[in-house]
């Protein structure tokens, strides 16, 4: 299957169902069943996970894959906070938070690849190469926590909270503003607090990231 053009990559294909998952979700947000717009996101949510097994498995890595499914995860983020405002009838500060998370988002996007490019490679792995100093291609190593984040590509019990935060955090608060729909989970503030709690480490993360590129920046000026 490599010898398709790559845009045409099966894993790119997903990457742009996705996205059009996003559009059409946030779309209907307001129009169909609140329990059917979740699950929509989940599914396109899941999707993500088999994206990179396809592109390894028929030998269809590329860097606009990579880009795509970065992007991709950031549209349909972004769309199901759009449409927490929404459902909020235009809280403010749901709106103020909304705006930060998705903000903060791109600009993390935009400093991960930048530095990867710089170093030519990704800023996830750990250089090893000289063990006094701690580094991570280019990035100064960041706090223990974060450190437990980050380890083994998110990997980890650390990590799968922060993902799992910010891909179902902006679910719970749409979820909370359609609750007559939602009755039927248990414990659904405490799981919303959970989902919350994860998102708030994405957040620390995403912060430590976007600070560290603009001190880079800084001192190469």
């Amino acid at each position: 299957l490599s010898h398709h053009p790559i845009p045409l990559y099966l894993p790119n294909l997903i990457c742009y169902l996705r996205i059009l998952f996003s559009i059409y979700t946030l779309q209907q947000s307001d129009k169909s069943s609140p329990v059917w717009i979740v699950c929509l996101w989940i599914f396109a949510s899941l999707l993500d996970l088999i994206d990179g097994k396809i592109a390894r498995k028929f030998n269809q890595c590329s860097d606009l894959g990579i880009l795509l499914d970065i992007v991709a995860d950031n549209i349909l983020r972004g769309s199901i906070w759009i449409a927490t405002v929404i459902a909020s009838h235009g809280n403010t500060w749901n709106a103020i938070f909304a705006l930060l998370v998705i903000s903060l988002e791109w600009v993390t996007m935009m400093a991960t690849q930048l530095q990867s490019m710089k170093e030519n490679r990704h800023w996830k792995n750990k250089d090893d190469s000289d063990s006094t100093k701690q580094t991570y291609n280019g990035w100064d190593s960041p706090p223990i926590f974060l450190q437990l984040v980050f380890r083994n590509n998110f990997v980890n019990p650390f990590g799968c909270f922060a993902i799992y935060g910010s891909f179902t955090s902006g679910m719970w608060v749409y979820a909370f503003y359609h609750r007559d729909d939602f009755l039927w989970i248990p414990l659904f503030d405490i799981m919303m607090y959970v989902s919350i709690s994860g998102r708030f480490v994405a957040f620390c993360a995403e912060l430590w990231l976007c600070g560290n590129f603009l001190d880079g920046i800084l001192m190469d000026d």
